[in-house]
C-alpha cells in the first residue's frame, strides 16, 4: 500500500473488530510519535468507524490514550450503542407487525451486519432500517407502515407507486417523532445495475440470525458479499465502513462457498465489482483469502487500478468526498462493468427509468404515465448527462 499519514494508518489499524499483537504494537508506536487527534476523530466519524476506533484503542493502547480522547470516543460509542439498541427494538416491532399479516421479511445491511458479522450492536454505525420483502407484499407493507405512523418520503398515489415498483428497488418511509427511517426493498440493487442478485434465490438461501434474542432471517453470506460489493462500486467506495463490512463478513464466515461466489459473479456480470471489493479488503485490512481467489481477483488489472484510485481518494476528507459529483460516481460505476452491453444498458436505464423525485411533480393520471419516462432524462440532460454520454461513447474513456 502507498505511504499513508500516521493518522490514516492509525484509523486503518483500528477499524476492525479484532486487533492482533503486531497491530497493537504499531498503534502504540503511532500514538507515541504524536498524532492529530482532532483529524482522527473527524475522519473516523465521516467514515462511520468511530465505535471500532474506540474499542480497538481501548484494547490496544488504553494506557497511552489521552483521557480527553478516551472520554470523547466513549461518548460517541455509548450514543451509537443506545441508538442502535433503540433501532433494533423498532425493527423487531415492525417485523412482528408484518409477520402478523403474513408478510415475510429479511432485515439486511445495518442491523444484520452489526448483529451477525460484527457481533456487537454498538460496533457499526447506520442510520436506517432496511427490510427485504417479496414484491407482491410491498403494497400491504406500505399500508401497514402508514397505519403505524410512518410516512413515505415522497407523497405518491398508488398508481405512482405502482410505476416505481416496476422501475425502482426500494421505497423510504419515515416516522418523524421517533426519528426512524425504514427502507422497504424488493430487490437488492437498482434495476440499472447489471449485477442483480436473484431475489427468489436469495430468499431460498436465507438463514436465521439472532437479534436481541429473537430469530430473524438473513441473506446468506455469499449473497451478502456480492450485494456489498455491488453497493460499494455503485457509491465509488467513498466510505471506509463499506470496506470494513466486506472484510468483517469474510473474517466472520469461515465456510464461505467461494466457488459459488465466483461463479455467480461471472454469470451476473459482476466479476469486476467483486474483484474490486476483495482487492480493497486486502489492501486496507489484509483480509485473508484462498490463494485461488486472490489470483482470480488480481487477474483483473482494471479492478486493481480502480482499487488504487479508491485508496488515493478515500482520505481526502469529507469536503472532497461530498464534492464528487453524481456523474463522476456513475462513471466510476460504469468502469466496474466488464461487458460493454452492460454499460450501455445501465446508462440507458439510469437516465430513463423514473425515480420518486421524477414522479412526484406529475399529477396522478393514467394519461400522464408516459411523462414519467420523459421527465427524468430531460432533467438529467439539463444537469449533466451530456458529459456522461460523451465520455461513455469515447472509446478510451471506459476501458475494459
Amino acid at each position: 500500500m502507498a505511504c499513508v499519514r500516521n493518522e490514516e494508518e492509525l484509523i486503518l489499524l483500528c477499524a476492525r473488530t479484532s486487533v492482533n499483537d503486531q497491530a497493537s504494537e504499531r498503534i502504540n508506536e503511532l500514538i507515541g510519535q504524536g498524532v492529530d487527534w482532532g483529524s482522527i476523530v473527524r475522519t473516523a466519524s465521516w467514515h462511520k468507524v468511530i465505535p471500532l476506533l474506540y474499542r480497538s484503542l481501548i484494547n490496544a493502547a488504553a494506557y497511552v490514550l489521552p483521557e480527553t480522547i478516551r472520554e470523547q470516543l466513549y461518548k460517541y460509542y455509548l450514543s451509537n450503542l443506545g441508538r442502535n439498541v433503540f433501532l433494533a427494538k423498532q425493527l423487531l416491532r415492525i417485523v412482528d407487525l408484518l409477520n402478523a399479516q403474513g408478510i415475510a421479511t429479511i432485515p439486511f445491511k445495518g442491523l444484520a451486519l452489526a448483529s451477525s458479522v460484527y457481533g456487537d450492536l454498538g460496533l457499526r454505525q447506520f442510520n436506517d432500517l432496511d427490510l427485504l420483502l417479496h414484491k407482491e407484499d410491498v403494497f400491504r407493507a406500505m399500508d401497514l407502515l402508514r397505519a403505524h405512523g410512518f410516512h413515505p418520503r415522497y407523497p405518491l398515489t398508488r398508481d405512482q407507486e405502482t410505476c416505481l415498483l416496476n422501475s425502482n428497488y426500494h421505497y423510504e418511509f419515515r416516522r418523524h417523532d421517533l426519528k426512524v427511517i425504514v427502507e422497504i426493498h424488493w430487490a437488492l440493487a437498482p434495476s440499472y445495475s447489471p449485477f442483480v442478485i436473484d431475489v427468489d434465490r436469495a430468499w431460498d438461501a436465507s438463514n436465521p440470525i439472532l437479534l436481541q434474542g429473537k430469530s430473524l432471517l438473513s441473506i446468506a453470506p455469499e449473497d451478502f458479499l456480492l450485494t456489498l460489493c455491488e453497493h460499494g462500486a455503485r457509491h465509488c467506495w467513498g466510505r471506509l465502513s463499506w470496506i470494513c463490512d466486506v472484510a468483517e463478513l469474510i473474517n466472520s464466515c469461515k465456510h464461505m462457498d467461494w466457488p459459488v461466489v465466483l461463479q455467480r459473479a461471472e454469470e451476473l456480470g459482476g466479476r469486476r465489482m467483486l474483484s474490486l471489493g476483495l482487492c480493497l479488503a486486502r489492501q486496507f485490512f489484509q483480509t485473508s483469502l484462498p490463494q485461488y481467489v486472490m489470483e482470480w481477483t488480481q487477474a483483473d488489472r482494471l479492478a486493481v487500478s480502480l482499487a488504487s484510485q479508491v485508496r488515493k481518494q478515500i482520505f481526502q476528507g469529507e469536503a472532497a468526498q461530498n464534492g464528487i459529483s453524481e456523474d463522476r460516481i456513475f462513471l466510476f460505476y460504469l468502469k466496474t462493468m466488464i461487458r460493454p452491453e452492460d454499460r450501455v444498458k445501465s446508462y440507458l436505464k439510469k437516465i430513463m427509468l423514473p425515480w420518486p423525485v421524477d414522479v412526484t411533480p406529475i399529477p396522478p393520471s393514467p394519461f400522464l404515465f408516459p411523462l414519467y419516462y420523459l421527465i427524468r432524462p430531460v432533467r438529467l440532460i439539463v444537469k449533466y448527462e451530456k458529459i456522461l454520454l460523451k465520455r461513455l461513447l469515447q472509446g478510451g474513456a471506459i476501458s475494459s
